[in-house]
C-alpha cells in the first residue's frame, strides 16, 4: 500500500513579529501535523521532534501539503536543513 503523507506546519512567529516575510526561516516551527494512508494516523510534532516529521516525510510515497514550497519548509528549515 502507498503511504501518502498529508502535512501541514504552523509556525511559531508571524511574518510581523520577524521583520517581514523576507525572514521566513527566523518564524520557526510551533507544530507539525500528519496523516499517514498507510498506518491511518494522526501524528503531532513539536519543534524538539522535528527529526522525526522530516523522516516520515522523506519516507513517504507522496507527501501533499498546503503551501509547502514557502512559508512551511522555510519554517522547517530554521530548525534543521531538511531538503524538503
Amino acid at each position: 500500500m502507498r503511504d501518502i503523507v498529508y502535512f501541514d506546519l504552523e509556525t511559531r512567529h508571524s511574518a510581523a513579529e520577524v521583520g517581514g516575510w523576507h525572514n521566513t526561516a527566523e518564524m520557526r516551527l510551533s507544530v507539525g501535523v500528519t496523516y499517514s494512508t498507510a498506518s491511518g494516523k494522526y501524528t503531532i510534532y513539536s519543534e524538539e521532534m522535528v527529526d522525526d516529521l522530516i523522516r516520515q516525510l522523506s519516507q513517504a510515497d507522496l507527501v501533499v501539503g498546503y503551501k509547502t514550497t514557502s512559508i512551511s519548509t522555510m519554517a522547517c528549515s530554521s530548525v534543521i536543513r531538511c531538503g524538503i
